[in-house]
């Protein structure tokens, strides 16, 4: 529940908390609604008639008090933090849902006593008010304490950034945590609170003392609310007028003494998220301001009778305001306890998607009732029902559905029919519909949705009502690896620990009989390892007797080759009524991280793991552990064919390769077209399969690559993305690079040198952030503005292939920082895109079409304009001389998810005159001619004066088209043809003597424009040129090859994984 105040003229001493699970329900549904229906209409009525005679009587009074505090509410300048007299303040509210910053400021005191201090919110330099929120609480890190400083860094930073320096130790910071905190044991609310008192002093100058964080009582919370509403609304200021209405109140242990007279205060009710708290006031008696100035003479009794009727109206609509307040609650907390009813009235089903599916997010829709699986009829079928489902389901929301039975035609009864619903229903059986299995439809009409990827944390399991399991709608939020020593706790990643299970809001340990081997292999992989392995019982049997554990009422059994723990079933529970396990052990597991994960030194990686050329690999992937699949088959990789891929057979890939089980086999190119063959269709695994070689598969009726099969693969949590992070950009996806680096032996907060930074540096910084790809490499960062204590260079000369994981594993200075440039304004920075293009050149068409030609200087004049010649040809006669051309055409498809369009819009294109034509990139491709030990013996290169989509696989596809001046761009599934009578497309071989070469050909060489896949855009042939003659023979694209057939093909290093190396 939302929270907000209310403000009521109740007495202050008045404070109770309210909780709306405690709801009578004892009335009938239909004759409550009917009575909480009436009663809101008596509320309104007395409401208008309270404000018709507000207006007509003290009009006047709520004029004068409106102006008085016009100036205090409209306040809104930024506040001037050169001011060396003014005093600041931090409050940090730890609520249950989020922790929330306010700064406060305030000018000295005037000496005068009747005057309270003038304390203000502080104002940013936007004139918004400096507050900040973070989510969760901070009560979701009882279980782990040591990071409760980490969590707050964030406000405190944010502070910190706005106070002046040199006010920091004289500002006092005071934490005050809430509901969330209230509920915690008070072991777990102490291990939190020393976590705050120990490490915030040591990173934050601030004054802050150890009272200064505490877990505040609901009484507390309710004063401490009732003091700040009636501050802001002046209700403590001395009386200088007689507009107001007073109070006489008794000061607690003066009550012999005179009463003390000040303004009548407003009372609060505060709803959080966990509790309720209400605070007014009693005062001893009420005085309102006349609006007659005296009463004396022959009318004083006349006087004095207006006087008491005036006093009588007003008592009665003090009454009024107790009743509306008493009405208003009464309604909020019976219509909570009707919605309540109304939801344990709805039946308990389950959805599932099935059918012909290619994706875990879409398919059938299924529903289990009364026992039986059935369909659901697209009559009426609306985007609000998909949406029901779909978040039912785990999915954030849906994106599309599907009438007719496109999945296929279910079977049994066709449960729902005309389905109505809103969109804001918990379940699809909250949603009207013609009622359970009354229908006219028949399976031709199911109806299928189409979900969105992403999920909502945590999970349901799929198969309870097939194990009896009571709750139906077990709803798990979410399962951790828990270390238990110290070297365990603190690895990342935790490969060894307590196996424990999120169930509402509380962490459980799972019961250790009945857990097989199998249940820990789903574990381990569900983690991203492929893997499990003993441990030592006797210790954590040693460990678990010292310690009482609360444990989950179920026991899970698992096949072994499930992707994740939900698949599995729920057994009947191994814990006994006084909520003991049976072995008086929880589950343990052990699991073996992959070669890029393992913690462990370079010289046991070389025992542990072999060096062998993998059989599988993982291509156009934006992350680490998903991509395209290729497998190996006589020394040429080839792709998977999607035709009943699923997720067992992605989770042997993964496996395979090092990370855990998979989390999506991804069908219909989703990660990009793969070149060459395709070598597997049909795969069907058991999961038990070391390689996806070793499962059945079938090598005939192979498809194309619009079918290419891929995976996303579970990898263990290394914590690379709270090393980094991205500051001052207009979306997520962009900013200042700022690094949490070792500077004068401490951690803090700085960017990266600029200086030498790339693409490829780019690229590893998204890929660790999980932004995608890079699509630009910034070097000035003075338009985003970053956080100022952050300015200072943490991190030099970095130096990345492009396969790292995080920007740390990149060769750079360490702490001998060398940045002429410098920080701040002139730090790194990056775009990311979360797709990009693939350019690759089609081989065959450069084997089929290379020539020599002897061609005369007079015509080569143009050509030696674009430096298309070599240096030889400078100065030679136009009329007698020639040069040897060595010609082909190139054919460039776009085998990515994204557009390839050149870096510079169409207003930065050079225009050359001799051509007659723009040009959008002026080094679009690289021709050059190697001896086979790598020595350069020619070199040409061309300019993309035209990109366009020469053809696509669809003509409906073309979007960029050369003429008139077009937009110029090669379409995902399209290709570009430079045809072999252009200028420029050749190389220049009149001094080359005859022999052996390679003719190499790299697109887009300087990385200008972001692609998914770098290795593939070399294609390499073997040639042989007689003096006369030449023959090209055995062109490939780079990365088609294995690396022995690689190795064979040249003598000279070759690439490297997603980048070309420097030859």
């Amino acid at each position: 529940m939302g929270r907000f105040c209310i403000s009521c003229l109740f007495p202050a001493s008045w404070h109770f908390s309210l909780s709306p699970s405690a709801c009578p329900r004892p009335l009938n549904t239909t004759f409550r609604q009917l009575m909480a229906v009436v009663l809101l209409v008596v509320l309104v009525s007395l409401l208008y008639v309270l404000l018709v005679l507000d207006r007509i009587r003290w009009g006047h009074f709520y004029q004068d008090r409106g102006d008085r505090y016009f100036t205090k509410l409209t306040d809104m300048e930024a506040t001037n933090i050169n001011n060396p007299y003014l005093n600041y303040g931090i409050v940090i509210d730890c609520g249950s849902s989020g922790s929330r910053l306010f700064v406060y400021c305030w000018p000295r005191h005037n000496g005068n006593p009747h005057d309270l201090l003038d304390i203000k919110q502080m104002r940013g330099r936007n004139r918004q008010p400096v507050v900040m929120k973070i989510k969760p609480g901070i009560s979701e890190l009882a279980s782990a304490p040591e990071k409760a400083s980490d969590y707050l860094a964030p406000l405190l930073n944010f502070a910190a950034s706005h106070i002046p320096h040199s006010k920091h130790q004289e500002t006092p910071l005071y934490i005050l945590c809430t509901a969330g905190m209230r509920i915690l044991p008070e072991n777990q609310q102490n291990a939190i609170l020393e976590d705050l008192r120990t490490d915030i002093p040591l990173h934050f100058d601030f004054l802050f003392a150890d009272s200064h964080a505490e877990v505040i009582s609901g009484k507390q919370e309710g004063v401490y609310a009732w003091i700040g509403i009636n501050f802001v609304l002046g209700r403590f200021d001395h009386i200088d007028d007689g507009v107001d209405a007073v109070v006489e109140v008794n000061v607690p242990g003066t009550e012999a003494q005179e009463a003390v007279v000040r303004k009548r205060t407003a009372g609060v009710l505060d709803m959080g998220g966990v509790s309720t708290q209400i605070a007014y006031e009693v005062p001893k008696t009420v005085s309102f301001a006349s609006s007659q100035q005296q009463c004396d003479g022959p009318h004083s009794r006349r006087c004095l009778r207006g006087w008491l009727k005036e006093r009588r109206m007003k008592a009665i609509l003090c009454a009024l305001h107790h009743c509306l307040a008493v009405v208003f609650l009464h309604c909020t907390f019976e219509l909570l306890c009707l919605a309540q009813n109304e939801e344990q009235q709805v039946p308990r089903i389950q959805l599932r998607l099935a059918g012909r599916r290619k994706k875990g997010n879409e398919g059938r829709i299924e529903v289990y009732y009364n026992g039986e699986w059935g369909t659901v009829c697209d009559d009426e079928f609306t985007f609000a029902t998909a949406n029901v489902i779909c978040k039912e389901l785990g999915f954030i929301q849906a994106e599309n559905w599907v009438p007719g039975a496109k999945y296929g035609r279910g079977e049994g009864p066709i449960w729902m029919d005309n389905i109505r619903c809103t969109g804001s229903e918990t379940t699809l059986a909250a949603c009207s519909s013609n009622g359970w299995g009354v229908t006219d439809c028949k399976h031709t009409e199911d109806a299928g949705v189409v979900c969105s990827e992403r999920r909502v944390p945590g999970f349901k399991f799929t198969n309870t009502f097939m194990n009896d399991v009571e709750d139906g709608q077990l709803q798990v939020e979410d399962v951790r690896i828990k270390g238990v020593f110290g070297a365990s706790r603190k690895r990342m990643p935790v490969t060894e620990g307590y196996v424990q299970v999120k169930q509402g809001g509380e962490w459980k340990q799972i019961c250790d009989s009945d857990w097989t081997p199998s249940n820990s292999r789903v574990i381990c992989g569900m983690f991203g390892f492929p893997g499990e392995k003993n441990y030592n019982f006797r210790i954590y049997k040693t460990f678990a007797n010292r310690k009482k554990h609360t444990y989950w009422s179920y026991a899970v059994n698992c096949t072994g080759n499930e992707a994740h723990l939900s698949s599995c079933s729920l057994g009947q529970s191994v814990v006994s009524r006084n909520s003991t396990c049976k072995s008086q052990m929880p589950v343990v597991v052990s699991c073996v991280a992959g070669r890029a994960f393992a913690t462990i030194t370079t010289t046991r990686v070389r025992k542990a793991f072999q060096a062998e050329e993998p059989l599988v690999r993982l291509k156009g992937g934006a992350k680490i552990g998903e991509g395209r699949v290729e497998v190996l088959k006589n020394g040429q990789w080839g792709t998977v064919c999607d035709y009943q891929w699923s997720l067992v057979s992605a989770s042997v890939v993964c496996r395979e390769l090092g990370f855990g089980t998979a989390k999506e086999a991804l069908t219909g190119a989703r990660m990009g077209q793969g070149i060459g063959l395709a070598h597997m269709n049909e795969v069907e695994c058991t999961g038990f399969e070391s390689s996806v070689t070793d499962c059945n598969f079938n090598q005939d009726n192979l498809c194309d690559h619009d079918e290419d099969a891929a995976v996303v693969c579970n990898i263990p949590a290394m914590g690379f993305e709270n090393q980094i992070r991205l500051v001052g950009g207009r979306t997520p996806f962009e900013g200042r690079i700022e690094v949490l680096a070792k500077k004068n032996g401490s951690l803090q907060w700085g960017t990266v040198c600029s200086d030498n930074w790339g693409i490829m540096e780019a690229m590893v910084v998204c890929r660790q952030l999980g932004l995608g790809f890079a699509d630009h490499a910034v070097q000035e960062t003075w338009f985003w503005e970053g956080d100022r204590t952050a300015d200072g260079v943490v991190m030099s000369g970095v130096k990345c292939s492009g396969t790292e994981m995080s920007l740390f594993q990149c060769r750079h200075h360490g702490q001998d920082l060398d940045c002429p440039s410098g920080g701040g304004r002139f730090a790194a920075g990056i775009s990311c895109t979360e797709s990009a293009s693939d350019l690759v050149l089609n081989p065959q068409i450069v084997e089929e079409t290379t020539y020599l030609e002897n061609r005369p200087m007079v015509m080569l004049t143009c050509a030696m304009e674009e430096k298309c010649l070599t240096s030889s040809a400078a100065g030679l006669p136009l009329l007698s001389s020639f040069r040897r051309l060595l010609r082909f055409s190139s054919q460039i498809h776009n085998n990515g998810q994204a557009d390839f369009r050149p870096k510079a819009g169409r207003h930065a294109w050079v225009w050359h005159e001799c051509h007659r034509h723009y040009h959008s990139m002026e080094v679009f491709t690289n021709y050059d001619l190697l001896t086979l030990n790598g020595s350069k013996v020619a070199e040409g290169h061309k300019a993309s004066f035209c990109l366009e989509d020469t053809e696509c696989d669809s003509e409906e596809r073309k979007n960029y088209q050369c003429a008139n001046f077009g937009e110029q761009g090669i379409t995902a599934g399209c290709w570009d043809t430079y045809r072999h009578d252009i200028d420029c497309q050749w190389i220049d071989i009149t001094d080359v003597s005859p022999g052996e070469y390679v003719l190499q050909v790299i697109i887009n060489p300087n990385y200008e424009v972001v692609e998914s896949d770098y290795t593939n855009n070399v294609m390499k042939c073997r040639c042989k040129y007689d003096g006369h003659r030449i023959w090209t023979y055995n062109c490939h694209v780079g990365g088609s090859f294995s690396a022995e057939t690689e190795e064979q093909f040249d003598h000279f290093p070759g690439l490297m994984s997603n980048r070309l190396s420097n030859w």
